[in-house]
């Protein structure tokens, strides 16, 4: 496979942030899938390192002649990189993809031609995980459908769309949002999302979710470096970006203020598996976890899981830590504690600002 120049079709953009072990294995996996495509010739792999201090410079330079590759001479945040790649595609659509996912084998050709049939101007799909290999978000009953902006802010999408490489834009449109709004008022944490929703906010513009779990989310990844903690941090977040746009959406601000009235909802059903996150993390291990966890404790977990949302979530955490403590021992809980807390404490110093409603993104890449 060689790279194509001016591909003019579709460009798979990743944004990158040191992470190189986990972008050599990304882009492993999506050269592959794009080689066994039958449009290879028109789709360009872009890669933009947020100026990386690690050794991602060697990883995409093993990869010359199958990528095109940019380095951003000072850290522009991972926003500011998501719009670089924006800049730089020439491409009709663009495909976001996070640096330690993937796409599943033999699905590229399905998105290509759902691009060319559908030809609108936003696309979002599920994704696989990469441990088990079930479908993560959507239930498997869902169809292919076209939605405008009340329709993607219904309870069956809009909760389910938050990772950044289950989007497709046209670039067109999209350039077009950034020439009218600005960037200043896209969320640091949630850029993609705000992307999409001021796409839609064109009463032209249709996205169509197409029924397929095609991108591959590394979930062993995602277990080490995400939990509880992260998981209310990401949804105080989303609402954040629902205040920084909404003034610029005019009536169809209102759907998407009931989306976020769901929000708690949204918490509830991540508690369970966000709780089982920080378990793994503690332990550096994966799913093979569970199958070791006696019965007992998956039953606190999932008592946990249904306790109403008015319970404080220093509660329901506490609940965890005793049964680990008898489980595994004070020191075991002890170590626990510690690293939730110290977690906790990095991600509420450099996240959200209730009282003044300001954000600031702890994320850099």
């Amino acid at each position: 496979m060689n790279r194509p120049i001016n591909s003019n079709f579709l460009t798979i953009a990743i944004p990158t942030f040191n992470r190189a072990q986990e972008l050599d294995e990304t882009l492993l996996n999506i050269i592959k899938s794009v080689s066994q495509s039958k449009y290879s010739d028109k789709i360009e792999i872009l890669v933009s390192n947020n100026c990386s201090s690690d050794n991602t410079e060697e990883v995409c330079a093993k990869y010359t002649n199958l990528i095109r590759y940019i380095k951003n001479d000072e850290n522009i945040g991972f926003k500011g990189n998501i719009f670089k790649l924006l800049e730089m595609c020439d491409s009709k659509y663009i495909w976001y993809m996070g640096d330690d996912d993937g796409i599943k084998e033999d699905s590229v050709d399905l998105v290509y031609e759902s691009l060319d049939h559908f030809k609108s101007a936003l696309f979002f799909l599920d994704s696989i995980s990469s441990i088990t290999g079930n479908r993560v978000f959507f239930p498997r009953q869902l169809k292919d459908e076209i939605v405008d902006f009340k329709g993607f802010c219904s309870q069956k999408y809009y909760v389910r769309t938050g990772l950044i490489s289950n989007y497709i834009y046209n670039v067109e449109e999209a350039k077009a949002v950034v020439k009218e709004y600005g960037t200043d008022i896209m969320h640091p944490m949630w850029p993609h999302t705000a992307l999409a929703l001021l796409v839609l906010n064109n009463m032209a513009n249709k996205a169509v979710y197409i029924n397929a779990g095609v991108t591959k989310l590394n979930e062993t990844h995602n277990l080490i470096y995400t939990g509880s903690s992260t998981i209310s941090v990401n949804i105080d977040a989303r609402y954040d970006m629902y205040l920084m746009i909404s003034d610029y959406l005019g009536d169809n601000a209102a759907f998407l203020k009931v989306a976020h009235f769901n929000m708690p909802t949204m918490k509830k059903l991540f508690v369970l598996s966000s709780f089982f996150d920080d378990y793994f993390a503690i332990q550096k291990q994966n799913f093979k976890v569970m199958k070791k966890m006696s019965g007992v404790l998956f039953l606190v977990y999932f008592f946990v899981y249904f306790l109403p949302n008015s319970v404080p979530f220093s509660f329901k955490r506490w609940i965890i830590l005793m049964f680990i403590k008898l489980k595994k021992g004070s020191s075991f809980a002890e170590d626990y504690k510690q690293k939730m807390e110290s977690r906790l404490k990095i991600i509420k110093g450099k996240t959200t600002s209730k009282s003044k409603r300001t954000v600031t993104s702890y994320f850099d890449d």
